[in-house]
């Protein structure tokens, strides 16, 4: 089975997100379940707050704005059916005028 570009990106883009979600996930967990006012969500360290919480979730969203930018439609696969680029932009300029 082979992907097409844009899959590759928007499959790029997940791996690449998937260890900084898991540091928020942890900082999420250590300032729910430890008693440190370092991770605390409301009286905490700011600086740990914004490089461990905030800058993560800004470079996640950039990853993906990336992989939609890059990944342009090629030709789309629909139940065996060839559906080109032609059809799917009239289908979105349809849609954009409702």
């Amino acid at each position: 089975m082979s992907f097409f570009w844009s899959e590759k990106w928007i499959s790029l883009a997940i791996v690449a997100s998937l260890p900084l979600l898991a540091v928020r996930l942890l900082y999420s967990i250590v300032s729910d379940f430890l008693n440190d006012k370092t991770f605390s969500i409301f009286d905490g360290n700011a600086t740990v707050l914004l490089c461990i919480a905030v800058i993560e979730k800004l470079i996640i969203t950039i990853f993906f704005l990336v992989a939609g930018v890059l990944a342009t439609p090629e030709k789309e696969l629909h139940r065996g059916n060839e559906v080109k680029v032609a059809e799917t932009n009239q289908l979105s300029s349809r849609v954009q005028q409702l």
